[in-house]
């Protein structure tokens, strides 16, 4: 708010509002249960103007890892947390994206899946994924 009071102290008005493209325009995916899958939403200007805002969930589930942008480019970064789901929950809600171009909601519906043991296995990089799997889920 200080930099716009400055901007138009100096008489510098600014009234070209930013053209977003927001990809991907709703999300509707499956999701292992018992794991926190972390996303991201793109958005760029098409007519070079910055784009700033702030982003929100809906959902308690569904965290914004980057609430704050700014920029021609920008990524918002979210995470998923399944813990304590069952295959067959679902992850209801939206994204809130208030810019300087308007504010914009991006839907997102989650479907959780059971976790099969090979994909269990294949996500593991290192011993220490192992032995923290371990930890966890000794069966």
């Amino acid at each position: 708010m200080r930099e716009r009071i400055n901007r138009l102290a100096k008489g510098i008005v600014d009234t070209q509002i930013p053209e977003m493209n927001i990809f991907p325009q709703a999300l509707d995916e499956q999701i292992p249960a018992g794991t926190v899958t972390r996303g991201e939403i793109g958005l760029t200007s098409e007519n070079g103007h910055s784009i700033k805002g702030l982003a929100y969930s809906s959902h308690y589930r569904v965290k914004i890892l980057t609430n704050a942008f700014g920029g021609l480019r920008s990524r918002i970064l979210y995470e998923i947390d399944t813990a304590c789901l069952e295959m067959g929950d679902q992850i209801r809600g939206s994204f809130f994206l208030v810019t300087n171009g308007g504010e914009k909601e991006i839907p997102f519906a989650f479907q959780v899946q059971a976790q099969t043991l090979g994909q269990t296995l294949g996500n593991l990089k290192s011993p220490r994924d192992f032995s923290n799997l371990a930890k966890r889920e000794w069966a």
